[in-house]
């Protein structure tokens, strides 16, 4: 069965800070203006528009859901209340990667890591 509905937020904040907290969630934060485009395990397209600073996409690890972005460097990651960082490197593109996998968490630095 298809999980729950995903939460896209707007700049009045639908993605409520427990949401995003939850560590069963995956949140795509945009920290610059970017495209980005979310396709359910099917290929359907759930979202596919410019994401402007602020703006948040959230959706359940479990979703198995495919993330396309412009602008890598410019859609942050976080796997709960855990930031990682930007998707990639600032101006490079990334095309259907998984949302969440579960290697996921125990390689990638957090924001904060990077910034030591």
């Amino acid at each position: 069965s298809e999980p729950a509905v995903p939460t896209v937020s707007t700049l009045s904040g639908e993605v409520s800070e427990t949401q995003a907290a939850d560590p069963d969630m995956v949140t795509l934060t945009a920290t610059a203006p970017s495209w980005i485009e979310v396709k359910n395990r099917a290929g359907k397209t759930l979202v596919s528009r410019i994401f402007v600073t602020g703006e948040r996409y959230a959706a359940p690890k479990s979703s198995g859901y495919t993330v396309s972005v412009r602008d890598s460097g410019a859609v942050s990651l976080a796997i709960g209340a855990r930031d990682f960082g930007p998707l990639g490197v600032a101006g490079e593109p990334l095309r259907d990667a998984p949302l969440y996998s579960p290697s996921l968490a125990g390689t990638r630095p957090t924001k904060a890591e990077l910034t030591q």
